[in-house]
């Protein structure tokens, strides 16, 4: 560990708090880091005490110098989740002085140190924070030398956003404020340089990065006794989870924001992300053109790069509804380029298959891509991620029919691509199914969306067969509605009360979609939803809400 420590290139931050409790980084990427825990306690009283350490790779601890509870090693902390790493000592009353070391590697994370203040057996507990002496809060009241007032700003992350497509990327909001202590002058002008390209002004302005990485971030104040420039290196790195310091964003507010970028200033890279960000954020028209600027600009990209440029062309298109649908369908699947991994054509091809039989409502050509897909199964080495790529191609043929309303040909589809799958038993099936609700209103209550729309992809993947149920349809659209994406809740909405109605969750589905069309112009249709939800005769709070609204 001290060696670790020696070696490691910087600190990513550092603030005082009294607890040795964290699950993740609060100054920079997760993945691969230190946290160093110093400082003086109080023990109320002498005695024994225990301590036990539940950490997710190496702790290690001290106090007055001395070896404390150490958890050396690669493990998990299901090892230690009860206390089972602990130590007893004897202490006196007064001040002490603790420390705290933990190493994490990528995935799961947590750096904890507990108590039990006795020598007795029993259960461990969470150390108060009163046993954690408290600094002597300071304050900057004014930045100046002796030519007066300094222009300082520090950066502060507000939210990120997740790719819901793909598996990587991520877009993260940055607020940026000009000091106020003390303020310049009101007829100061601010003019901000973000690092990527891009440029602000204002005394507060946000920004949304499309890349991870070191940025330069540069404000110019131009006031009337002169220019000043201040700069500050902020790290944009990989926000893992989403807790109460970093929240998750939405894409449409994100494309908003980015939808005006210098295009001409970008890197392929971010020209690349904000092609997708566009296309989430309900911008088809906007990607499409970022295509093309992308396809312009960089020429010599390599042909994997620009069939992934072209798919995403096309698949604008064909959501928008322009042009010709084979002509766009001929597009799509021409930049299926011969370096495309089988499993990426296979994950394309369904994804067409959706858009073309479930948004566009062409069935037929549906089935024609369809049987491209088996083309290119049979054709493909068949492992494991091959099958499973399949089976998702499967699934999606069973949503265009389930669509249709041909609740037959669907369920066999699903039932296809089930056995596709490993075998699950009923009693396992059952406790799955009855899980995934609880664990998407876990998600929605600390506002993370975008887990929980994986999860609903998950439920969809896993058991396609429940799927004419409406059950997963509904939660999808409950999701996308917080999500902020009404245009897509609802079709999904609307299907899952299609599908089942008198389900337990039909008054909240019809009012959840009354309020996706009313959040998308379509008053009259809102209305007329309100209304069929008073006429289900269930009296509970969607319905009451329903009666309050039909009365403006």
């Amino acid at each position: 560990m001290a060696k670790l420590i020696a070696d490691s290139k910087g600190k990513d931050g550092a603030r005082y708090q009294r607890r040795i409790a964290d699950g993740y980084n609060p100054f920079g990427s997760s993945e691969y880091y230190i946290s160093i825990y110093r400082g003086w306690v109080r023990v109320p009283k002498a005695g024994p005490y225990q301590f036990c350490t539940v950490s997710n790779k190496a702790s290690f601890s001290f106090l007055d110098g001395k070896p404390l509870v150490h958890w050396p090693g690669q493990h998990t902390v299901e090892r230690g989740a009860r206390g089972e790493v602990n130590t007893k000592v004897d202490l006196t009353a007064g001040l002490h002085y603790l420390e705290y070391y933990h190493e994490t590697t990528p995935l799961e994370h947590m750096a904890y140190l507990g108590w039990r203040p006795s020598g007795d057996a029993g259960q461990f507990s969470p150390i108060p924070e009163s046993f954690y002496t408290a600094p002597h809060i300071a304050v900057v009241t004014a930045y100046e030398d002796a030519k007066g007032p300094l222009l300082t700003f520090e950066p502060v992350i507000v939210d990120s956003v997740w790719p819901v497509e793909r598996n990587e990327g991520q877009y993260t909001r940055v607020r940026f404020t000009a000091g106020k202590t003390p303020p310049l002058p009101e007829v100061t002008k601010y003019q901000w340089d973000f690092g990527d390209g891009q440029t602000a002004t204002g005394p507060e302005v946000e920004h949304v990065y499309l890349t991870l990485g070191l940025q330069t971030v540069t404000l110019t104040a131009q006031e009337p006794a002169g220019t000043q420039t201040v700069r500050w290196p902020l790290s944009v790195f990989e926000i893992e989870h989403v807790v109460d310091q970093f929240k998750e964003g939405r894409p449409k507010d994100y494309a908003k924001l980015a939808k005006g970028y210098d295009r001409n200033k970008l890197s392929a890279d971010g020209l690349q992300e904000l092609q997708h960000l566009l296309a989430e954020g309900d911008e088809p028209a906007e990607a499409v053109e970022v295509g093309k600027t992308l396809l312009q600009r960089f020429p010599n990209a390599e042909h994997l790069a620009q069939g992934r440029v072209r798919r995403l062309m096309a698949d604008c298109a064909v959501r928008m509804g322009q042009g010709n649908l084979d002509e766009a369908i001929a597009n799509y699947e021409a930049a299926l380029v011969k370096e495309t991994p089988a499993v990426e054509k296979l994950d394309v091809l369904a994804h067409l298959i959706r858009l073309v039989g479930v948004q566009r409502e062409q069935p037929e050509k549906a089935a024609s891509i369809f049987a491209k897909a088996d083309e290119t199964a049979k054709s493909a080495k068949v492992d494991d991620e091959v099958q499973a790529a399949y089976r998702r191609v499967v699934i999606a043929m069973g949503d265009v029919r389930l669509w249709q309303g041909k609740l037959d040909d669907a369920r066999s589809l699903y039932t296809r691509a089930e056995k596709l799958g490993a075998f699950i038993p009923s009693q396992v099936r059952a406790a799955r199914l009855g899980a995934y609700p609880d664990s998407l209103q876990e998600y929605l209550e600390t506002g993370n969306t975008g887990a929980a729309l994986d999860l609903v992809d998950k439920w969809d993947e896993k058991f396609p067969t429940d799927k004419p149920n409406g059950h997963s349809f509904f939660w999808r659209g409950k999701v996308l509605m917080r999500r902020g994406q009404p245009a897509d809740a609802v079709r999904y909405l609307d299907r899952s009360i299609r599908l089942t109605t008198g389900a337990s969750f039909e008054t909240e589905a019809r009012w959840l979609l009354a309020e996706a069309l009313d959040q998308t112009d379509r008053k009259d249709e809102a209305k007329r939803e309100l209304a069929k939800l008073v006429a289900v005769g269930v009296n509970d709070e969607f319905t009451k809400k329903a009666i309050e609204k039909l009365k403006k």
